[in-house]
């Protein structure tokens, strides 16, 4: 992963981390664990209890596939569409004021189309850290893991 896509509380993937803390957190079971701390060399996960573990950028770090096991996580709600066309994840972005931003879909490479409601802007996303990104930037809010 490259440092200028990730910042403080993303989630990430890293499957170096092992068996060694496993009776620390619940994520250690999918090794998805949250950003702590960024600098030059890499980063700090928090591995549960007040653990952190090191990783350097040139150690395996990925990003999260988006999945709707991880929407869920963090509040999406899965909403059915019209005449049984399928369905879509959406999440309320702000509670006075219409702003949803809403995953319609997945193409075959695992890239979701996002729509921004109701502004009309499309994005395409592949990564559980790039929908929080979009979310902290739209609202200066961290999307909450309800694990």
């Amino acid at each position: 992963m490259k440092p200028q896509d990730l910042r403080i509380g993303n989630w990430v993937f890293c499957p170096e981390i092992g068996d060694t803390y496993t009776d620390r957190s619940p994520y250690i079971k999918e090794f998805c664990f949250q950003i702590n701390q960024i600098n030059i060399w890499g980063v700090r996960l928090d591995i549960g209890h007040g653990a952190v573990h090191k990783c350097n950028f040139d150690q395996t770090i990925e990003p999260i596939p988006i999945s709707e096991d991880w929407l869920v996580k963090f509040g999406f709600q899965k909403e059915e569409m019209e005449e049984g066309e399928g369905h879509y994840y959406s999440l309320r972005l702000n509670n006075s004021i219409y702003c949803d931003l809403t995953l319609l879909g997945v193409f075959e490479n695992g890239v979701w189309e996002v729509v921004l409601f109701p502004y009309g802007k499309f994005f395409r996303f592949k990564y559980i850290n790039q929908v929080q990104n979009i979310v902290f930037e739209l609202t200066g809010k961290e999307l909450d893991n309800k694990y």
